[in-house]
């Protein structure tokens, strides 16, 4: 009976021996288990929230420069990469042909203006029977009905400049009369009221204006503006700064009242403004009369002109056919003069000048080539080069439909480009296309990006480069661009927060270890961190999911 007794002992302290060291085991398991949790604390900080996309360069002024008259290149002075300046000869066609054709219409130019002296000189010896020829009569009438026309039209005048002169006249007598009454009242309350009162705007508007200038400062350090919207602003506060002076020394010369030289003054100028009246009337009935003298002087003229006309048409017809040879001959000069000037001109494009400053990014053709006219070719014509003006450049890129949404005008863009990695290059959304286009099956819209070239810091251009040699046409770039900024956040890494029942929640490690499954509500996200704006605090530790 003691040994069975001693045996169950045996066997009970083996079973708690059993259990304790499970317990144990279970315990340092645990524990190893928590030592091997991925864990992150809640922090605060700012979140910037950015849309990556990738894009083109191109220039806002890239040129096909292409000869309006075809032939072989004979000179092209510069090659691709060279800078080059508006109006500087960038190429030159051969101009045997121009020239040659040229020479040709000279010389007919000049016979048919030998053509035309023969048939004047056949005229005069013709006119030379009449005492006046009829195209000398012709040009006598038609001088003669020009001068009676503008005789006419000189009175009208005359007459509507003098009555405009003698209603300033009177005008500024009227005014001198108004001064001069109201010198002596001196100055009255409701003046100065208004003065008092035009003088409270213009300061309120300066003030407005003033801080108006000092917002555009503001924004511009942060580059949301551009320069001359400062500069605009700061015309603007001085222009309302200037008019805020001239009202305070209205108001204030209303306020000292009138003084005795003052309404000497005004008499003495009233007292001249009537005798300028009187001497601008006397002085306007002589003009008139003088201007119908001349018209009666005309229509005698006109008259003698016209009887003129006539008796040399009834004396003389032959020298109508001599006049119609001469007719003749003038039109032959004039079409022959013509044809030379459009050949001067032909000759004259076989020089190709630069139509801006820029750089040439292309040249497809070289020396020898024989090239086609833009005016004449079906094609279009061939491209001798391609100048591009790398002073205002632009990324082109295609902004996916689904953050199409967050895009507008004016956000902030950095841009890298695969040459200068090291270069955050400054930027700005300039357009957005208002309609899709298919890339790949999937709606994207075409957006512009302005590329701030002159905020490039000297120092980070590199050796041997200027701001304007960093980026070409064609290259590719990867562009961020800043939909939103928070400062200031709580936030964590967009893995420590899963969804339940269309709910938020993370894992919450308490101070004993324990989990603790959170409701809460989260805010903007940039696809790598997201803001907590409820449920957690800063410094909180949360569990990441396995």
């Amino acid at each position: 009976m003691k040994k069975y007794r001693t045996f169950i002992i045996i066997i009970i302290l083996i079973i708690i021996g059993l259990y304790a060291f499970s317990k144990y085991s279970s315990i340092q398991k645990s524990k190893e288990i928590i030592k091997n949790w991925k864990t992150v604390k809640v922090k605060k900080d700012t979140m910037d929230v950015i849309v990556n996309t990738t894009g083109t360069i191109k220039a806002s002024t890239q040129i096909n420069i292409k000869s309006e008259i075809s032939g072989k290149v004979i000179k092209l002075p510069y090659k691709r990469g060279d800078r080059v300046s508006k109006k500087t000869i960038i190429a030159i066609i051969d101009d045997q042909q121009q020239e040659q054709s040229y020479l040709q219409s000279d010389a007919a130019y000049k016979s048919s203006i030998a053509q035309l002296e023969k048939a004047e000189l056949d005229k005069n010896y013709q006119a030379a029977y009449s005492s006046v020829s009829i195209e000398t009569k012709e040009i006598a009438l038609e001088k003669a009905k020009l001068t009676y026309s503008q005789s006419i039209k000189q009175l009208e005048e005359t007459k509507q400049l003098g009555q405009s002169q003698i209603d300033q006249y009177k005008a500024a007598l009227d005014q001198q009369e108004k001064n001069l009454d109201k010198t002596l009242a001196g100055s009255r309350k409701q003046d100065i009221a208004q003065k008092l009162a035009n003088l409270q705007s213009k300061e309120a508007d300066m003030e407005y204006k003033l801080k108006q200038f000092e917002r555009q400062k503001t924004l511009y350090e942060k580059y949301y503006v551009a320069r001359k919207d400062v500069d605009s602003a700061e015309n603007d506060y001085l222009q309302a700064k200037s008019a805020r002076d001239s009202a305070k020394q209205d108001y204030d010369m209303a306020v000292e009242g009138s003084r005795s030289e003052d309404i000497a003054l005004s008499v003495a100028q009233v007292e001249k403004a009537r005798k300028d009246l009187d001497t601008q009337i006397d002085q306007v009935k002589n003009n008139i009369a003088d201007k119908e003298r001349s018209v009666e002087s005309a229509m005698k003229d006109l008259k003698t002109a016209e009887a003129g006309v006539q008796q040399e048409i009834v004396n003389s017809m032959q020298t109508g056919i001599k006049n119609a040879t001469v007719k003749d001959s003038e039109a032959m000069l004039s079409k022959s003069e013509a044809q030379r000037e459009q050949d001067l001109d032909k000759l004259s494009k076989t020089k190709i000048s630069s139509p801006v400053n820029g750089i040439i990014i292309d040249r497809p053709v070289n020396v020898g080539d024989v090239v086609a006219s833009q005016t004449t070719s079906t094609a279009g014509g061939t491209t001798l080069m391609t100048i591009a003006d790398l002073g205002e450049i632009y990324a082109e890129a295609n902004i996916d439909e689904s953050d199409i949404g967050r895009i507008r005008k004016n956000q902030t863009v950095t841009i890298k480009a695969a040459a200068y990695k090291e270069i955050n290059i400054k930027g700005l959304i300039s357009d957005v296309a208002p309609q899709a286009v298919q890339v790949q099956q999937i709606p994207t819209f075409n957006t512009k990006i302005k590329i701030l070239l002159d905020k490039i810091e000297e120092k980070e251009l590199p050796a041997g480069k200027t701001r304007y040699d960093l980026l070409f046409p064609g290259m590719s770039v990867d562009a961020d661009i800043y939909v939103d900024t928070r400062k200031d956040v709580l936030q964590l890494p967009v893995q420590a927060v899963w969804k339940k029942d269309n709910k938020n929640y993370v894992t919450l490690i308490s101070a004993n270890k324990t989990l603790k499954d959170v409701e809460v509500t989260t805010g903007i996200s940039n696809d790598v961190m997201i803001e907590i704006v409820t449920g957690v605090s800063e410094n909180d530790e949360i569990k990441l999911p396995d």
